[in-house]
């Protein structure tokens, strides 16, 4: 028998890869920001996540890009495993706060960024404060008005339930409410 995402078998599977990766952290407010990294081949590339989210967004993508890439990934101020920041935070507050860690793990190389929706938002506002090489936008969030307001839940704290709401969150962003998943 095999075990769905909601059974646990992909919240293990996370966890088992977030157990592989380098941890590192940096100021965020009053807490830290928690950062990943994955492997030290290659360029380094960061991947933003999404609004609501974290690392995890990326799960799919990390063993294949850890191969060929330094890759990092991160937690966005108050979410994930990161330090909270004051409410009404805007995508170039969070930027400012990812920059200097950033800056820090780089040193004078150049970083490509890959972004997912709110994480694109984000990292428009990296692109210049950063050696930036590339800059893509996945999915980018923000272009201009909104529509529908999607009901998202809040991110966990609890890391166990994380994958669940994670996955719930995309499938509200991403699908219609009438599209059978």
């Amino acid at each position: 028998m095999t075990s769905s995402p909601s059974s646990g078998g992909l919240a293990e599977s996370a966890a088992r890869l977030l157990e592989s990766a380098e941890q590192h952290f940096t100021p965020c407010g009053n807490g830290r920001l928690q950062w990943q990294q994955w492997s030290d081949a290659g360029p380094p590339l960061l991947l933003l996540h999404g609004g609501f989210g974290s690392w995890n967004h990326w799960y799919a993508n990390i063993d294949r890009l850890r191969r060929e890439r330094a890759l990092w990934t991160l937690d966005m101020p108050g979410l994930g495993a990161s330090g909270d920041v004051f409410r009404q935070a805007r995508p170039q507050h969070f930027a400012a706060i990812i920059a200097p860690g950033l800056r820090r793990f780089m040193g004078r190389r150049s970083v490509d960024i890959a972004a997912f929706s709110f994480g694109a938002m984000v990292g428009v506002h990296l692109v210049d404060a950063v050696r930036c090489s590339r800059f893509f936008a996945i999915g980018a969030a923000g272009c201009g008005a909104l529509h529908v307001q999607v009901p998202l839940e809040a991110p966990p704290r609890d890391d166990s339930a994380a994958f669940d709401v994670h996955r719930r969150n995309l499938r509200a962003l991403m699908f219609s409410a009438g599209f059978p998943i």
